[in-house]
């Protein structure tokens, strides 16, 4: 037959039938199945499974339940052959004292990535053979091995896949540099350094190619780092090697085999070598232009659990990378605190790091402001980009010209996270084409010519999806009404679903239900929405405390209000202004996406809303901070607009005398 399963050790343990990902069922079971993939095609006894599965801690009438996951198991192999038995290339065999799973190597990644990797090491193949063969086996293997499993053998076996998948990368490098073409494994060699910072032959690795692709400066760092962990944590020296390479590069006595064009010379048969082609510099500062060229990687890791946001992922996906224009793409999430504007930044820059080759500049305002913080980024950017900091000016204003002078000609990301207002912006922009912005802020930043993407709270199945990353996928689907109840609780916000999902995780005997039932409690609900340093309330305290003290006094004002629904007039009446002036305090709340509109009423006039958690969290402060007058003026509006509300009620049950008014429910 030509349809062939596929099995997915690295990353978590999957299965990939004819019609998609099939369900390898719960923990237990799928970690059987991972048991019995590690070795594809050989008997596994049942005592290796037993020790494998469950570590020396086995439940009663184990071999029973062993029993049980192997027949459930092979029901899924049936639905992933998707065939006859007679036909089907995957089978799950009882063979005498354990199982045998029969299937073809090739379809299995981990068994792919060892047989590939045999096969470009072996004789009789050029490097550009080789090449195909360590890229085929590397493809698809840069996820953590056995991410889903939890067990000793497992964490076992992840070190020793790890190891095998950093020596297909260590002979993958090796070719390519060969080949001329180091920068092409730099970042897979930087990220595998990463997961295994005291692994010598990948860091001489990783300064074999940095060296070779003109990145001389970046080599030394990882030298100096690797150094720096080595010592701090076994207390020795890096060995004899990679302190070789380090002396070698330092006196550029490494055999030049090959380089990035961009960056140095490309070696050619019967000619000269050409000049090597650098980027534009800044002529004023002579410490630059004898730099050599740097690639920096500030972004941090992506935030654990992402809830997926496709729509907004897309949009700004193509915002950076579309068609040439004359500047820099710029594209700014903007949303209240709490939704996730950070998390969606980060992911989509992570996802973006191969179009910006040159390198991604990352930093967290967090709406601090003023001109010292903007002067403290421009110089750690500077600092990044390889710029001799005891040659930097002095005035923003020069460092701003420093900084756009290093980014000229190159194709950068730079991520700029809170940020405050356009005038804090500003200074930081690149004036390259080339490169791309990517902002966070709750303002809308009218000021600059960018791409807003509006950020808002999950949709209800990104909520649950969230939900289900966090919490576990069997628990959201045992009490799937529950999730849902809980999301909405949650207001459907990110951090407080995340926070939600924690307390299950860290709970296993809780149902879902519990955590519903003492969430369904107002007054006590934001006190439930803290997991270790999370908490909700700090999420719009933050918020909160960049509104000016009219807008505050106002958010209060409507916290205390019988009806999360409200026009202009009232606000006029809560704050004890005229229109012109409520209207003004109301549109910052608008502006920073703590009140949303909510269409308009049977005359035609706006109507707004602060719901959800927000509402709650105005209540709170109106509490703490509010006064008596305030308190009094918000009750005597809300008695009133109850007395409204029965005399409409009154109007339409018996029109008699009246005019009869549209249902609007």
């Amino acid at each position: 037959m030509d349809f062939q399963p596929q099995f997915r050790l690295i990353g978590p343990v999957e299965c990939w039938g004819p019609d998609g990902r099939v369900d390898l069922g719960p923990l237990k079971q799928r970690t059987v199945m991972a048991a019995l993939l590690a070795d594809t095609g050989r008997v596994v006894t049942q005592e290796t499974l037993i020790e494998r599965v469950w570590d020396d801690a086995p439940p009663a009438e184990v071999r029973n339940v062993l029993y049980t996951y192997v027949t459930r198991l092979r029901r899924v192999l049936a639905s992933a052959n998707g065939e006859g038995e007679e036909s089907a290339p995957v089978h799950l065999l009882r063979r005498s004292g354990g199982y045998l799973l029969e299937a073809d190597p090739d379809a299995v990644d981990v068994h792919r990535l060892r047989t590939l990797t045999a096969r470009a090491k072996g004789p009789g193949l050029d490097d550009a053979e080789r090449s195909t063969l360590f890229r085929a086996a590397l493809a698809g293997a840069d996820g953590i091995p056995l991410a889903d499993l939890t067990c000793a053998w497992a964490a076992r076996a992840r070190e020793h896949l790890v190891r095998q998948r950093g020596e297909a990368l260590i002979g993958y490098a090796a070719v390519e540099t060969r080949l001329g073409r180091p920068a092409t494994v730099v970042d897979a060699l930087h990220q595998a350094l990463t997961d295994q910072p005291l692994a010598e032959d990948l860091a001489a690795a990783l300064m074999t190619a940095l060296h070779h692709a003109g990145r001389t400066a970046e080599a030394l760092e990882v030298f100096a780092r690797t150094r720096g962990t080595i010592a701090s944590e076994l207390g020795v020296e890096p060995g004899a090697e990679l302190r070789r390479l380090h002396e070698d590069i330092l006196r550029g006595a490494l055999d030049p085999v090959g380089a990035d064009r961009r960056t140095a010379p490309v070696l050619r048969r019967g000619g000269p070598d050409p000049a090597p082609v650098r980027p534009p510099i800044a002529h004023r500062h002579r410490a630059w232009a004898e730099h050599p060229v740097v690639r920096p990687h500030m972004l941090p890791a992506q935030i654990d659990h992402f809830a997926g946001r496709p729509e907004e992922e897309a949009a700004i996906a193509a915002a950076l990378t579309g068609a040439d224009q004359p500047s820099a793409a710029i594209v700014a999430v903007i949303g209240a605190s709490g939704l996730g504007k950070s998390a969606l930044a980060l992911h989509v820059a992570h996802l973006l790091r191969e179009e910006f080759p040159d390198g991604q500049l990352y930093a967290e305002l967090n709406g601090g402001a003023g001109p010292a913080v903007t002067a403290q980024i421009l110089v750690r950017f500077l600092r990044a980009l390889g710029v001799a900091t005891e040659t930097l000016p002095d005035t923003v204003e020069e460092l701003a010209d420093l900084y756009r002078g290093a980014l000229a000609g190159r194709r950068v990301l730079v991520v700029l996270d809170g940020i405050a207002d356009e005038e804090q912006v500003a200074p930081l922009l690149p004036g390259s084409p080339d490169c791309g912005v990517l902002i966070t802020s709750r303002d809308h930043l009218a000021g600059i010519g960018c791409t807003r993407v509006i950020v808002d709270v999950l949709r209800e199945a990104e909520a649950i999806r969230l939900l289900a990353a966090v919490t576990g996928e069997d628990r959201v689907r045992a009490e799937p009404q529950a999730a849902r109840v809980l999301t909405e609780l949650c207001g459907r916000l990110p951090i407080a679903v995340r926070i939600a999902g924690a307390r299950l995780l860290t709970r296993p005997h809780w149902p879902i239900s519990r955590l519903v039932a003492r969430l369904s409690d107002e007054r006590g609900r934001l006190d439930e929405l803290v997991h270790g340093r999370m908490a909700v309330r700090d999420a719009l305290d933050h918020g909160y405390r960049s509104l000016d003290k009219p807008a505050r006094t106002l958010f209060r004002q409507l916290g205390r209000l019988d009806d999360d629904h409200f026009d202009p007039r009232l606000v006029s009446q809560l704050l004890g202004v005229d229109q012109d002036t409520a209207d003004d305090v109301l549109d910052q709340l608008v502006a920073s996406h703590i009140v949303r509109p909510a269409g308009r009423d049977d005359h035609g006039k706006p109507r707004y809303r602060l719901g959800g958690l927000a509402r709650l969290y105005a209540r709170d402060r109106a509490e703490a901070e509010g006064t008596d007058r305030e308190a009094r003026r918000a009750a005597t509006l809300s008695l009133e607009a109850h007395r409204d509300t029965r005399r409409i009620a009154g109007a339409v049950c018996h029109p008699r005398g009246a005019t009869l008014l549209p249902r609007t429910g």
